[in-house]
């Protein structure tokens, strides 16, 4: 690689730390030591943990309708730590993104870099800029969001290491590890076993019998801990039970469309849709031309992974919530998943791209071009969608300032008011003498 392209990738790389100091600084602008929504939940998990009263049953237990034990133990030790001020936990998110960014760099190099360097360096600034997406707005300062950015740290981490599987047992080993700790942070995560083994036989890197046979171990890990994960389980308390409506089949589609375009924009059901389509056919183009070529084949299934975890937990998601309303497939909430199939598209696309241009420069124009005029059209989508979400941020932070106010005296407190904090007045009047007699969160000296 000639000096000037050399220097150009290094530049890419710096602009990639760009946008965490950007989240950085807007959580430190508006995050707030006052639990909001679903932190409500778990103060009699928190105040167990203070008193020393911990049992394993208790990170077992649902937490709507995921088990989380992983994400319960890190929240549980970082409240003790604290005094369970929730600011550290949107902290913590910063990390854990900060942790999955450097695992898609590595990944990005390994699969792309390495072939293409100036593909890769795009790549790395394109899903920092989406793993720290000013999209995910009140994401970053509500410290609820970890189980879901643990489930995708344990998702790229996944890929990563399948980038550099070998068909050994140690390294297999690792691969379910990461699966298994998603799937234990984050019900999302659960879709992560059930991906490995398919991944591992799609390896073509490794002779096929040998990939039989650790598919078939993981095949084995990953019936027994859903049989495990599923023993006792019940769906969400309060919602009805999902219902499949087979007539409906042409807006479970539609939701799960949506729900992958969330990653450029969050509050219009038309624009979701149309990005989700485009994604998906620049995802099966990109596929088809890459798998053509056996020495990618390899490259290519790592992206895959994180790009079927997305749509996985769309079409659940979709199964799901679709009663609630198509609008439901835009919740923020959902990025931290949602956004990897943007970003595996935007790394298959660049890949294919770089690989064309060996082949026929001419095709390669046409697709930089069509790809040039993508981004032209998705970013005034994105700022936008951006602008606003940030705007929510401090609206958020506004609003917990007011509620914090009626803390003191939560038992006499107007329902208006904590209701700016918790799903129901009388959940907060129940939970605000716990944290005053054990001095946490807001009521911490």
């Amino acid at each position: 690689m000639d000096r000037p392209r050399r220097i150009t990738c290094w530049i890419l790389f710096g602009a990639a730390g760009i946008p965490p100091l950007a989240i950085a600084l807007l959580v430190a602008r508006h995050a707030r030591n006052v639990p909001w929504k679903d932190q409500w939940g778990v103060i009699p998990f928190i105040v167990a943990v203070e008193r020393g009263e911990v049992r394993p049953a208790m990170l077992w237990s649902q937490v709507n309708e995921h088990r989380i034990p992983v994400a319960l133990a890190l929240q549980g030790l970082l409240g003790w730590w604290t005094r369970w001020d929730v600011r550290y936990e949107a902290w913590l998110d910063v990390v854990l993104a900060a942790l999955t960014m450097l695992a898609l760099a590595g990944l990005a190099w390994r699969t792309i870099g390495e072939r293409a360097p100036m593909a890769g360096a795009i790549v790395t600034l394109g899903c920092s800029i989406v793993t720290f997406s000013l999209t995910g707005g009140i994401n970053w300062t509500w410290g609820a969001m970890l189980p879901a950015y643990l489930a995708a740290l344990a998702a790229t981490m996944l890929a990563w290491q399948l980038a550099v599987w070998t068909g050994t047992w140690p390294r297999t080993i690792v691969l379910a590890a990461c699966a298994t700790a998603g799937a234990l942070s984050f019900g999302a995560g659960v879709v992560l076993v059930v991906l490995l083994p398919v991944a591992l036989v799609l390896m073509r890197s490794v002779p096929l019998r040998r990939r039989l046979a650790h598919a078939i171990a993981a095949t084995t890990w990953a019936v027994a801990l859903i049989a495990v994960y599923f023993v006792g389980w019940r769906p969400r308390v309060g919602e009805p039970q999902p219902v499949m409506h087979w007539d409906r089949l042409a807006d479970y589609a539609r939701y799960a469309v949506t729900y992958v375009g969330a990653g450029i924009t969050t509050f219009d059901l038309g624009e979701g849709l149309v990005t989700g389509i485009v994604l998906c056919a620049v995802l099966t183009l990109s596929s088809a031309w890459l798998w053509r070529r056996r020495e990618l084949r390899a490259a290519v299934v790592p992206w895959w992974l994180l790009a079927a975890y997305s749509a996985v937990n769309a079409a659940i998601t979709a199964f799901g919530r679709l009663d609630n309303g198509l609008f439901t497939a835009l919740f923020v909430r959902y990025l931290p998943t949602a956004s990897l199939f943007l970003m595996a598209t935007m790394a298959l696309a660049a890949l294919a791209t770089a690989t064309l241009w060996h082949a026929s420069q001419r095709a390669a124009t046409v697709a930089v071009s069509l790809l040039a005029f993508g981004l032209a059209t998705a970013t005034p989508l994105y700022v936008r969608t951006a602008r606003k979400a940030t705007e929510n941020m401090g609206v958020l932070a506004l609003q917990l300032e007011a509620g914090a106010a009626c803390l003191p005296t939560c038992a006499t407190a107007a329902d208006d008011c904590l209701l700016l904090m918790c799903w129901s007045a009388d959940v907060a009047r129940q939970m605000c003498p716990l944290m005053a007699a054990a001095k946490i969160g807001p009521f911490a000296p």
